[in-house]
């Protein structure tokens, strides 16, 4: 690159028709570039054309869940584009532990532990400062207290596996059932 060698230590010659590499493209400008092989012999290839495309800016289409409540712990599933391996989900101000997916799709846990009610910035950043526009995040007033109005089945036998449901109302992701 810019008339370099790439460092012998990350070349390495797999047979007589394939050579392979470690590019550390970090550094290098967004460009095309002209490849060729040169052997020990000083005797090169033709060169061949390698394009360097610039990191995306990211953008988001649609978060999943677009809300949650204070206390629990949201996993977002983020759709969009422009998404790389490095691309981070950014709550307000706080970097989200993230999971890149595809191009397309990113996972973040969000934790609503000490958050408020209230609408909440939600962005998408990947190296160099490229950043999303923001996207709308709800954390709503909790719901009244939930109630119970039926067990399916009622009772069952000691020594069995039992299918079990309880019915009601008010019931919201992250409910658990206590058996007293």
């Amino acid at each position: 690159f810019n008339n370099t060698e790439v460092d012998g230590k990350n070349v390495k010659v797999v047979s007589a028709t394939k050579i392979e590499a470690t590019i550390d493209a970090t550094t290098l400008i967004a460009k095309k570039y002209q490849i060729k092989v040169r052997n020990p012999n000083l005797k090169e290839t033709k060169a061949l054309e390698f394009e360097l495309k610039p990191i995306p800016a990211p953008e988001i289409t649609d978060i999943n869940p677009p809300q949650g409540f204070p206390g629990l712990k949201v996993t977002l599933k983020i759709k969009g584009k422009g998404f790389i391996q490095d691309s981070e989900v950014v709550f307000e101000t706080t970097p989200l532990k993230t999971t890149y997916k595809s191009e397309t799709e990113l996972e973040a846990t969000l934790d609503l532990k000490n958050v408020i009610p209230g609408k909440y910035q939600i962005s998408v950043k990947n190296p160099g400062g490229l950043a999303s526009k923001d996207f709308e995040f709800s954390v709503l007033n909790p719901p009244a207290a939930p109630t119970l109005k039926a067990l399916n089945p009622p009772s069952a036998k000691q020594d069995a596996k039992i299918p079990f449901s309880a019915h009601g109302t008010g019931f919201i992701q992250g409910a658990v059932i206590l058996f007293d």
